[in-house]
């Protein structure tokens, strides 16, 4: 959703669609959006990138108390590597795992690379965890000595050659009426989400266009300091003066319990009490290199169960946000209602989702720049 580029958004854009200094932060008062509040939020807030990885505080690790069978899971693994003579090797830098409950599983190489010599290595990087579950992945390693660059030249392509696997061009953008056209029916309505990187929005032009409900971007929590969208307040005043449906969404890396419950507040709080059509949804997209945060797949899940529950507080209802992939290898929502994002034309995900994120190349009047297009399950959300 975050889109300071084109490839899409922070919210997981994939290949088959697609597509800072930071100001000091201005002093927020609790109420952005009370009646009187002539207030303009916090400036813009550089997206939060897959490397940070802010401070994270967990409970004490215990031991599980069942049998643990399952190996811990690979988020992203590299398959192939190149280096040169005398860089170092670290295999972490390859890939990001996680396991069910265990902290800190151990990364090791089938067998060692040694940098120091020219060549090529078949290897593996194994996970294991503190049950002795492992999970195995192949490692091609290639140490380029000097005079090497002319061995790593692509092979010419033959006059001629034809591929057998071309992709099928994808459309760079998808414009309102044929997303319409392609998802409309009984117990459906189609909308969008915005930020700051829409702009300014003609919420009535939006409206007439037939769009029935927004996701608002809240905030952003970014190395270890929340900020508020700076297009949040006008973004909801100017949807709901318009008559559409309006929900919430707050983008954040992995942190603490106490700071996700925090910052949590800041929007409610901001809220002042207003009434939401939709959810806030909990939008956590930071996996690289995820060992590093020191938390087990059970302790994600806490994290928005935490999330959900001090929106529940305020009266406002939790959603989970993610890809079908994380949602089917890492996420369990817990009952809670999910906001899949899978950019196809036609969903394999076969788990519980109230809406689905279709693409993040949508163009809408009223908006001068790209969108996501999303379908709102009403039979599906309002059994929730």
């Amino acid at each position: 959703m975050n889109r300071p580029i084109k490839i899409c958004s922070a919210m997981l854009c994939g290949a088959l669609l697609l597509a800072g200094c930071r100001p000091e932060a201005e002093t927020v008062p609790t109420t952005l959006l009370s009646e009187s509040s002539e207030t303009t939020l916090i400036s813009e807030t550089p997206e939060t990138t897959e490397s940070e990885l802010p401070t994270t505080t967990v409970p004490p690790e215990t031991e599980p108390e069942y049998q643990d069978v399952t190996p811990p899971v690979v988020l992203s693994a590299n398959s192939s590597v190149s280096l040169n003579v005398g860089d170092i090797f670290d295999a972490n830098n390859y890939i990001s795992y996680i396991d069910d409950y265990d902290r800190n599983p151990v990364l090791t190489m089938e067998t060692p690379v040694d940098t120091t010599v020219a060549g090529s290595y078949e290897t593996a990087m194994i996970v294991t965890d503190n049950a002795g579950n492992f999970v195995r992945k192949p490692l091609s390693v290639r140490v380029r000595g000097a005079g090497d660059d002319a061995a790593n030249t692509p092979t010419p392509t033959p006059v001629g050659f034809v591929p057998t696997n071309t992709p099928v061009p994808q459309p760079s953008t998808i414009q309102w009426n044929d997303f319409v056209s392609r998802y409309s029916g009984d117990n459906v309505e189609l909308g969008i989400d915005v930020s700051k990187w829409q702009g300014d929005v003609d919420y009535d032009r939006v409206r007439n266009a037939g769009v029935k409900f927004v996701m608002i971007r809240a905030g952003v929590y970014h190395q270890g300091e929340f900020n508020f969208d700076s297009k949040f307040e006008q973004n909801f005043r100017n949807a709901k003066a318009a008559g559409l449906k309006v929900g919430l969404y707050f983008f954040t890396p992995v942190t603490s319990e106490e700071v996700l419950r925090e910052n949590v507040d800041r929007i409610c709080e901001a809220l002042n009490g207003e009434e939401l059509d939709l959810p806030i949804a909990y939008d956590m997209e930071t996996w690289t290199r995820f060992q590093q945060y020191h938390i087990s797949l059970n302790d994600l899940n806490n994290l928005f169960y935490a999330f959900c529950e001090e929106a529940e507080s305020y009266g406002y209802t939790g959603m989970l946000y993610n890809s079908k992939n994380k949602l089917e290898s890492v996420f369990d929502a817990g009952g809670r209602p999910v906001w899949l994002a899978h950019y196809t034309s036609q969903t394999s995900y076969e788990g519980d989702y109230v809406m689905w994120q279709v693409n993040c190349i949508g163009r809408v009047p009223g908006i001068n720049d790209d969108v996501d297009l999303n379908i709102l399950y009403l039979d599906r959300f309002n059994g929730n």
